[in-house]
């Protein structure tokens, strides 16, 4: 409980709303996620105000989302882009966006999985508490 109250100040300063979270995590009901693609371009202007992600990316990381959740695979440039964009950004809800999406593939190969494990496990030792529940989550459903 204790984490989720400091995750929650956390969220609070850093001006991002609740239900943006929930679209860049991946966690909360489905029923609460961004559906209509002007909702999605909507959120994604203000993350790129906000200076999380660009638009193209948050829109490119939606639909990397939904395709996780049908297929449960993933192309090998989807994959090195959005471990790209892992390792590259700053922020810690486009960490958490790309380690969910990862955690939800199921049919990955043997190469894929030790790449992605690879690129997860730095974020074990992140000062962002975030970015280190996000990385224990991910390793364990890899």
């Amino acid at each position: 409980m204790k984490r989720l109250v400091l995750l929650a100040r956390w969220i609070a300063a850093a001006g991002v709303s609740a239900s943006i979270v929930a679209s860049m995590t991946g966690c909360g009901s489905s029923g609460r996620n961004i559906e209509s693609p002007q909702q999605i371009a909507t959120a994604g202007a203000s993350m790129q105000k906000r200076g999380i992600v660009s638009q193209n990316d948050y829109t490119r990381l939606r639909a990397l989302a939904a395709q996780s959740d049908s297929a449960h695979a993933i192309s090998d440039a989807d994959l090195e882009w959005s471990l790209h964009l892992l390792n590259t950004s700053r922020s810690a809800l486009v960490h958490a966006r790309v380690m969910t999406i990862a955690e939800r593939l199921k049919n990955l190969t043997a190469s894929q999985r030790a790449t992605v494990r690879a690129a997860i496990v730095p974020f074990l030792h992140s000062p962002i508490q975030l970015d280190r529940l996000a990385a224990q989550r991910a390793l364990r459903a890899l």
